[in-house]
Formats: C-alpha cells, structure tokens, sequence
C-alpha cells in the first residue's frame, strides 16, 4: 500500500513583490505523466528568473488530480494538471508560473490577502514571463483543420496584400482559402474555423490582461501550436475585403471578433511601452471592452483589468475579495468618471444593472446586459446631441448619487416591441449559420415599429424629411458598424425595410402601393444582409418610441411608456430617464431622429437647464 502523503502546505511569501515559480519534471519511469512532480520557488518580481506563463480556463472546479510538491500532495483541477502535462510533452522540466499552483487557493484569512496581493501583480507577473502559453484544450481533427486552414490563410493574405505582379491572382488564391474556411457544410454547420474559436478560453475576461501583457504569445490546441500573430492574422479578413465584402454575412467581422479585444489591448500595451502617448486611451474603454467576457466571479470583471490599467497609468481600488460585486463596480465607476473626466461609461447602460441593485449610473459589467444574456451595441461617438456643450456633472460625497446637468426634450408616448434575438445568433458574436434567424426577430420587430410609426406619421417630419427616410435612419440608429449611415448605405436599408414593409397590412402611409412583394429569400440574399448587417446590430434589443412632442426614436430594451428623454451635457445621444424616488434612473442612451446634432440642445436655453440626480 502506497504511504500516506502530507497534505502541501504553502508558505506565506516574505514581501509584496513575492510570486512563486512552479519547477515541474518528467520521469522516465512514468512516460506518461500519470503522477505530476515539482518543485516551488519564491522569486522577486523585480529580479525575476526565466520562465513562462501559462494562460487557459479552469472549467471544472474540482480538485480531482494531484501534484507532487517537494514530497507533499496538492490537489487541482483537471484542467490545470491536463496544461502541465500538456507543457512538459517532449521536455524533462519546465519552469512555469500557472495560478492555480503558484497562488494559494485555499479560503483562510491571509490566503485571501496574499491572493489579493498576488491580483495586484499579476500583469507584471505575464509581463516578466518569457513567453505566454495560451491553452485551449485537446486537440482532434477538426481543430487541426482549423489550425492548418488558419496557417494557410495567414500566409496567403501576406502574399495578397504585397506589391508586385500577379496580385489579382494571388487575391483570388486568398479569397478561395477564405471561401473554404467560412463554407458552412452539413459536416460544419459552423464553419471549419469554429473547432478552434468555440474554446472556452476566448470569451474569458481573465485572459485579456494574460495576452495583453505578453511578450510573446504562442497558442496549443492538442498537437498544434500557433503564435498569435498567425491566428491574428489568420482572422483578419477585413484588411483585404474591407466592409464591401461578398462574404456571407457577418463573416468578415465574425471570426476577428473572437480575438479582437486581445489584439487591441496587446497593441496598446506595446505602444505605450514604447514610450508613445495615446491621449484618447480612457480607463472607461478599457474596463466596458470585458462586458461580453465571462468571469466565475462578478468582481473579476474589474480585477481581471486591475494590472494592465496600472501598468496603462490608470488606478483601481486595489483587488478586495471581501467586497460585493455591487461595491467594487460602484468604485470602478467613479474611478471612470473621475480619471476620464467624462461621463462615457452612460453610454453603456441598458436598465439591465437595476435588478441587480447597482445605482443607475454604473455599468453592469456581468456580461448579461440584456435578458437572456447578450451584449447590446448602445451609443457611437457620431453624434453631437447635447452640442458644443460640456460635461458637467457632480459626484455626491459618498459616491452613491451622479448629479448632471441637462436638458428635457420630452416624455415617450408609446413604444414598439423589444427586437429580441438569442445571443448566440448576433452576426458578429455568435455562429455564422444563425444570421437568418437575427434578420427574422429583425423583421417581426419593425413590422411592429411601422405601427408605433404611424401614431405621428405624416408626409414630411418636423425636420422636413421624407418619413420613410426618417423611419430607416431611426430603425438603424443612422449609423453602419461605427460611422453614420453614408447615401448608399441608406439606399440599400431603405430597400431592406421596404421588402419588410412589403409584407405588412396597412402601410400605405409609408410607403407606396408599388412596392415589390419581397420574399423570406431576398430579404437573407447576400447583398442585402452583407450591406444592412452594419445597421443591424445597432437595432438588436432595441425598442422603438414616439414622444409627446413628435419625434420618432429608439431606445434600449428596457425604456417604457412614461420615461423622460433628456439631452445631458457633454454627451452624444439622448438619453432615456425615468423618474423615481429621490431622483431619476439611467435607463440608456438612445436616438431621437432631428436631435442627434444638437438641434434640441441649441433650441433651448440656459433656463431649460436642470440637475438630473442619478440614483
């Protein structure tokens, strides 16, 4: 019978600047690695020895499996020993910085201050490491398929976008490989790239500092290893295509979204280090890029950033495990507010935060800003609402209450039903082959907006627009992916909404009888969904509203009859308000066609001026 062997106990680390080292090695008598061996050094951060990080998804929580440490046991989680032998494969030993080991995870009181001490550093911790060794699982066929077409791509798109002769040809060669990657098949209904991007590890909010800090980035899956400018590169169809793409829809967005947040971050990191100053870089962008991530815990929304925000001269109350979700979203919001000097992060609200007891005005970070879970695309920069005026707005001394200055340009009257998806189906977060599926909730939504529409339909709108043209610019926020909506652009929507209106009883104040009767196919044709899929997303779990006044608008899902539109100092878009004890609630920005460049803001006068109290 094999003796009994201690339980690891892990010694406190002798200063601040402390991280521990984890040494593991392969014996020959166990080739397999059914027993994981090593060792645990203190290291100092500011004199730190070579080694590597390792960055993956924890998955199950149980500590099912054992590690060996200096004679002693410690148990961690299958995912964590499935790396460590995943590293040592074809090496006898291997320095490695991994959490789940080289942090104490156990629930006693310094245990909790030393991991709270351990969050602080860990961007400094991926930063000093030699390299950053992403894992994202097991390998089988299809993912290395996936690993190869992505190779394949990254080199063919260099030959594609280089000078020289023959340049056309070797467009086309890309634009096959392309074809075959995204080609959905009843062996693939999601495409060949999917084996690979489904990993748990590219919706973690954990991993963005990891890859952010990194020197250098080199990917596993099974057998396969990428580094991560050949994934990048692999993905990013958009610098050959452009917007103007005749790929199926959603396609040269879809797959860089996986990676682009990571990308974005470790380029940032790179040009500050390099000593270049990036005056538009705000602490707000940096924390809202994770509310699509997912975390275990809702504080980790804010640690998770907590080292590269430093290291980006930004400041966070340092990590606290013993605070609430509600606190420390609280205090990141007015460290936004206060570092920023603006009140960007309102841009994010939806109304989603209320049930979860957060004030208003600070952004739910959890992920889950709609219902059911998916991340809706809320206010751009394109416009000038409030015009040339300012921020101006006042924290309360305790923090709880965000007073702002601005002015009320109405109350909505009525609004249309929520256009409501699964969140798996959004052209460019979920699989490729649902697209049909957002056009549908797409379609049902605005065959009821044109009835809300109707309330104060006429000819011509106040602005002296065509309604029609009013209707369209309003349904798609006047805006494509991220700029306002070009002529073109607003053809083709225009084409878009009439197949709809099309199909709907009772239009005639809209558009005209000679409309052709569209089919479900031509309303999925790839030249219609490739140009509207921009607007499109501006439109997911929105609402539309008409006020008392006679304005047509959107606003987020959760905006209802009875809520206040008001223009706030210093912001792009209108915002939805409602009142309640004590003050008003955020519900979220919105558009309100004739406002969004200052018109609303400019007729009115200092008098018209009010304190909006946020609570």
């Amino acid at each position: 019978m094999d003796p009994v062997i201690a339980p690891y106990q892990y010694q406190r680390l002798s200063t601040p600047r402390s991280f521990r080292v984890l040494e593991v090695e392969r014996f020959a008598k166990d080739p397999e690695l059914q027993v994981l061996y090593g060792k645990i050094t203190e290291e100092f951060i500011d004199n730190p020895p070579d080694y590597e990080a390792l960055s993956y998804t924890w998955e199950d929580p149980t500590l099912s499996e054992q590690i060996i440490l200096d004679g002693r046991t410690l148990l961690i989680t299958h995912s964590a020993a499935t790396v460590i032998r995943r590293m040592l494969r074809g090496k006898w030993t291997r320095r490695v910085w991994i959490d789940a080991v080289c942090i104490d995870q156990s629930r006693d009181p310094a245990a909790l201050q030393e991991r709270s001490n351990q969050v602080q550093l860990m961007a400094e911790i991926y930063r000093a490491a030699s390299r950053v060794n992403v894992y994202l699982g097991e390998g089988d066929a299809e993912s290395d398929a996936a690993a190869r077409s992505l190779l394949a791509l990254s080199l063919s798109r260099t030959f594609a976008l280089a000078p020289g002769p023959f340049k056309n040809f070797r467009r086309k060669r890309y634009e096959r490989r392309v074809a075959d990657a995204v080609r959905i098949t009843e062996e693939r209904p999601y495409g060949l790239l999917f084996a690979l991007f489904r990993r748990p590890w590219f919706q973690r909010t954990w991993v963005l500092q990891e890859v952010a800090m990194a020197k250098s980035t080199m990917f596993y899956c099974g057998n396969r290893l990428l580094h991560m400018e050949v994934l990048n590169a692999g993905i990013d169809f958009m610098s050959v295509y452009g917007h103007a793409s005749n790929l199926p829809a959603g396609l040269h967005i879809h797959w860089k979204s996986y990676i682009e947040t990571h990308y974005t971050l470790q380029n940032i990191v790179r040009r500050v280090s390099e000593g270049e100053t990036l005056p538009d870089l705000t602490l707000t962008s940096i924390l809202l890029s994770v509310s699509i991530k997912f975390a275990t815990r809702p504080e980790d929304k804010v640690y998770g950033l907590y080292g590269i925000c430093k290291y980006l001269g930004f400041q966070l109350p340092e990590p606290d495990y013993q605070k609430t979700p509600d606190e420390v979203y609280s205090e990141a919001a007015c460290c936004m507010i206060e570092q920023d000097r603006s009140l960007e992060l309102l841009s994010s609200l939806d109304g989603s935060g209320l049930a979860l007891g957060l004030p208003s005005w600070v952004p739910n970070l959890t992920g889950f800003l709609a219902p059911n879970g998916t991340k809706t695309f809320t206010a751009t920069k394109n416009f000038r609402a409030a015009g040339p005026s300012k921020y101006t707005y006042k924290l309360t001394a305790e923090n709880t209450r965000l007073r702002v200055l601005g002015r009320k340009i109405g109350r909505i009257r009525s609004v249309g039903i929520i256009c409501d998806t699964d969140p798996n189906n959004h052209p460019a977060i979920g699989p490729p082959h649902t697209t049909p599926q957002v056009f549908e909730a797409v379609t049902l939504a605005i065959q009821n907006w044109v009835q809300v529409a109707q309330e104060i339909s006429t000819s011509v709108y106040p602005t002296g627009q065509p309604f029609l043209e009013v209707f369209v610019r309003t349904c798609f926020y006047d805006t494509c992916y991220s700029n306002r909506i070009t002529p073109e652009q607003l053809a083709m929507g225009t084409k878009f909404i009439s197949l709809i209106l099309a199909m709907t009883s009772g239009i005639s104040s809209l558009m005209s009888e000679s409309a052709i009767q569209p089919t479900l196919q031509e309303l999925q044709s790839p030249t219609v969904i490739s140009t509207s899929e921009g607007s499109i997303m501006h439109t997911l779990w929105k609402r539309m509203f008409t006020t008392d006044g006679g304005l047509l608008g959107m606003a987020p899902w959760s905006a209802e009859a009875g809520d206040e539109v008001a223009l706030l100092a210093g912001c792009s878009n209108p915002f939805v308000v409602r009142p309640c004890s004590g003050g008003h609630q955020v519900i979220g920005p919105g558009y309100v066609h004739g406002v969004m460049d200052g018109e609303g803001w400019n007729a009115r006068s200092e008098s018209d001026d009010e304190w909006f109290v946020f609570v």
